[in-house]
């Protein structure tokens, strides 16, 4: 990550946890990364519980500039390319939510209905671990 510590899926265990795979340079996700820190700050009271993570390949030197300009609230997972590709997608922006036993409950491109990506992720809030 961007302050340096490693994720692993081991250390999520438990947790919800809301991907947004992105890049610099991709419009849609620059237009989307306002709507997603909005969106991340309602969460706020199930800190602990959940966690935010924006995977890029991008090296973390481009991604702390860009960051200057266009901040992005999501915990930034830098040169990931090994693991985006661990993920089979085409697009950008991708958008997923991984239940509390690791499964993904949720797989989007944009958000749109941003009404059912939040009953997804409270709804697995809600959950027991």
């Amino acid at each position: 990550t961007l302050d340096g510590r490693t994720l692993s899926l081991e250390g999520l265990k438990g947790k919800v946890v809301v991907v947004n795979f992105w890049f610099v340079g991709c419009p849609a996700c620059l237009d989307m990364e306002p709507k997603l820190n909005a969106f991340k700050a309602r969460f706020a009271a199930d800190d602990g519980e959940i966690v935010f993570v924006a995977i890029t390949a991008d090296a973390a030197g481009v991604v702390r500039k860009y960051q200057e300009k266009h901040p992005f609230d999501y915990v930034q997972a830098t040169d990931a390319g090994d693991a985006i590709k661990s993920f089979a997608f085409s697009s950008y922006p991708k958008n997923i939510v991984i239940s509390r036993r690791g499964e993904i409950v949720y797989w989007r491109s944009g958000v749109k209905a941003w009404d059912k990506f939040e009953s997804v992720i409270r709804a697995e809030l809600g959950r027991p671990r």
